[in-house]
């Protein structure tokens, strides 16, 4: 059995790092909101990867590890919901939910144009 939880938490960890990977990728190649969004879920998952990697080997190292673990896990949600927050914003903008001064502006400049 002990076999069989370390091999899913390292099923776990190497999937963390796969997603911090693919993450760091697309933040590098977006701009604007979306990249503040990206920004915010690649320090969650940064700060759950290191909060899993304190909690897996907290027995190796030192007992007071698994708090920590367990703080950056209290980071990570916090991380989590602030993307989760910036996305659900530039969403609203694209929908046409909120309103976004730079587009009325330049909607003004083409109605005033033609």
């Amino acid at each position: 059995m002990l076999y069989f939880n370390a091999a899913l938490q390292g099923i776990f960890l190497a999937a963390l790092f796969l997603s911090m990977v693919y993450i760091i990728g697309v933040v590098w190649r977006v701009e604007g909101e979306l990249d503040l969004s990206y920004k915010f879920l690649s320090l969650a998952v940064l700060f759950l990867l290191f909060g899993e990697m304190l909690r897996v080997f907290s027995p190796v190292f030192f007992e007071w590890t698994f708090l920590l673990g367990d703080g950056f896990r209290a980071v990570f949600g916090c991380l989590f919901l602030a993307s989760i927050y910036f996305m659900r914003d530039v969403v609203r903008k694209e929908d046409g939910e909120l309103d976004d001064p730079v587009q009325k502006k330049s909607e003004q400049k083409e109605r005033k144009a033609a």
